[in-house]
C-alpha cells in the first residue's frame, strides 16, 4: 500500500521523470513481473499520472502491462474531512474573552 503517492507534489506537472516518475515506472514493472496486488492513493488523475510515464516509455511497455495487469483507477469524491473537522473544532471554540 502507498499512502498520498506524490503528496509533496501540487500537479502532475511537477513530477520529476528521472526521480519521481522513474520510481512509479520501476514499480509498476516490478508488479507486473511479480504478480503482486498493489494499492496507491494520489490526489492525482491516474491519467495524468501515467501520461506523465508514458513520456519515459515512448514504445509503450508500460501501458502495455498496465492493460495487461486490468489496473484500475477507483476516483474518491467529496469534501476532505480534515478540513470538516478543523471547522468544526474552530466552531466549537469560545472566545475566553467573552463574558
Amino acid at each position: 500500500m502507498l499512502d498520498d503517492l506524490y503528496a509533496e507534489k501540487n500537479t502532475e506537472d511537477e513530477l520529476h521523470p528521472h526521480t519521481d516518475l522513474d520510481v512509479l515506472r520501476k514499480l509498476i514493472l516490478q508488479t507486473y513481473e511479480t504478480r503482486r496486488l498493489v494499492l496507491l492513493s494520489t490526489n492525482f488523475t491516474m491519467d495524468g499520472v501515467l501520461e506523465r510515464i508514458s513520456e519515459l516509455d515512448p514504445i509503450g511497455r508500460i501501458s502495455s502491462r498496465i492493460a495487461e495487469m486490468h489496473m484500475q483507477a477507483i476516483e474518491l469524491t467529496g469534501e476532505d474531512y480534515r478540513r470538516q473537522i478543523a471547522q468544526s473544532r474552530r466552531d466549537e471554540r469560545q472566545d475566553p474573552f467573552a463574558l
